[in-house]
């Protein structure tokens, strides 16, 4: 029995890829924006070392996470929403791809303006002494196109355009940046010409991005359109949700900037960059499944919710497991090709890869929970976990350094995955990973 159950397990692993070929198509994608990511990131170790990446880390996770701030839950209202067009059968509107594109740009330029007005009070605190020409100024416009991009995305995504709003969230972007950087004479390239380049390259992004969402979009009386005000009020419950999200990996760089210096958060960017492999690839994933799920939801087919939900954790424990062992057992190889000083950070490498894996894994059960409208109970879970951040990362940094907010931050991984697995088998009566129905309680 066993026997036969292994020769057949690789027909079965292939035939699960092969019905999956549009999930599979948007992951690579994704992946080879990790890659690329990945490149950017060797290229400013190799040439200005742990210090130099982890100013550029500071300040483009800022804009990242303060752009979270801006459009909040924005995005998964977005794909909650448009993807009734899907349902329907029918073209999104226009004007409804308009909309929220406005919506996004005033969100995230009021926010930008806050970062202006109290640019001597910020940045300070988050480069130091380190000069940089017009830096609060490069972090506002990039709050701005990061917000555009992460808005488009959710655009693609909600219409099944799911490799290009990978493209347009993940690949294009450091592409374009390691490519403008190499018109770059050597001698002029410094912190600041990279930072640059990744404004400028992400204004290349947001343009091509917006061609593409507008061109899915029609102007016809049938086409389905979503109102600006339902989307707003729709993300307000996921805002908190959405900050408390990503504020772990800003939060935990700045503690070990604080604490560790800048040389460390560096070396700890490098080691968290290398572990959000599988969570961000995974998000992609996740992204064609959510999709679909919120489709199910308006047809009223909880078996298809189930079924879905069941099979986007196979595939994540398919592609993410192996992928996870192999970063765990190589973490010293891996970070000595950024630089000798980064091997010390090996060990932090390994426990953010577990918390990591954690997300890639079982991360659709926070995803079914938005999408059956629970979104209060996701943000309540997120709340809590941000309090604990708050707290522990400075603690944790202070104590132990990249360690211990690595430890902190997959702790808290494990922690909300077990949460959302009992919420959607309680409210919805089935077993998120397994696809099992079962009793509702």
């Amino acid at each position: 029995m066993t026997r036969a159950l292994l020769v057949a397990l690789p027909g079965r692993a292939f035939g699960l890829l092969n019905r999956n070929r549009s999930a599979l198509a948007a992951l690579i994608v994704r992946g080879a924006g990790v890659v690329a990511g990945f490149v950017l990131t060797f290229l400013i170790a190799r040439w200005f070392g742990p210090e130099a990446n982890g100013i550029y880390a500071l300040v483009t996770q800022s804009a990242i996470f303060l752009s979270v701030v801006a459009v909040g839950g924005l995005d998964l209202a977005v794909v909650r929403e448009f993807s009734r067009s899907v349902a329907l059968g029918r073209p999104l509107a226009r004007q409804a791809v308009l909309g929220v594109l406005i919506q996004t740009a005033v969100l995230a330029l009021l926010l930008g303006g806050v970062v202006l007005a109290l640019e001597p009070l910020i940045i300070p605190r988050l480069i130091g002494s380190h000069a940089i020409a017009y830096i609060g100024l490069i972090l506002a416009v990039l709050i701005l196109l990061r917000g555009l991009m992460r808005i488009i995305a959710a655009i693609l995504r909600s219409q099944s355009r799911f490799s290009a709003g990978q493209a347009i969230e993940l690949f294009l972007m450091p592409v374009a940046t390691i490519a403008l950087l190499f018109t770059w004479d050597a001698a002029d390239r410094h912190i600041g010409t990279i930072l640059l380049a990744s404004v400028f390259a992400a204004g290349l992004v947001v343009t091509f991005g917006i061609i593409l969402a507008l061109r899915g979009a029609s102007s016809e009386a049938q086409a389905v359109n979503v109102s600006q005000k339902v989307l707003f009020f729709g993300a307000l419950p996921m805002w908190g949700m959405a900050i408390a999200q990503n504020l772990a990996d800003w939060f935990g760089l700045v503690s070990v900037n604080f604490w560790a210096g800048t040389a460390d958060a560096g070396i700890y960017r490098v080691g968290s960059q290398i572990a959000s492999v599988l969570p961000i690839v995974a998000l992609s994933l996740l992204g064609t499944f959510t999709a679909r799920i919120a489709a199910a939801i308006h047809a009223e087919q909880r078996d298809e919710m189930a079924r879905l939900s069941r099979t986007a954790t196979l595939l994540s424990l398919l592609i993410f497991g192996p992928i996870a062992v192999a970063i765990f057992a190589f973490a010293e190889p891996i970070l000595a090709a950024f630089g000798p000083d980064f091997v010390s950070g090996a060990a932090t490498l390994r426990v953010l890869v577990i918390g990591a894996l954690l997300v890639a894994g079982f991360g659709i059960a926070g995803q079914v929970l938005v999408m059956i409208g629970q979104a209060r109970l996701n943000l309540m879970v997120n709340l809590g976990t941000t309090l604990v951040i708050l707290i522990g990362a400075p603690l944790t940094a202070a104590s132990a350094g990249g360690l211990g907010v690595a430890v902190l931050i997959a702790a808290l991984n494990g922690t909300k995955t077990l949460i959302y697995f009992l919420a959607v088998r309680k409210l919805e009566g089935f077993n998120a990973f397994t696809g099992r129905l079962v009793q509702r309680d």
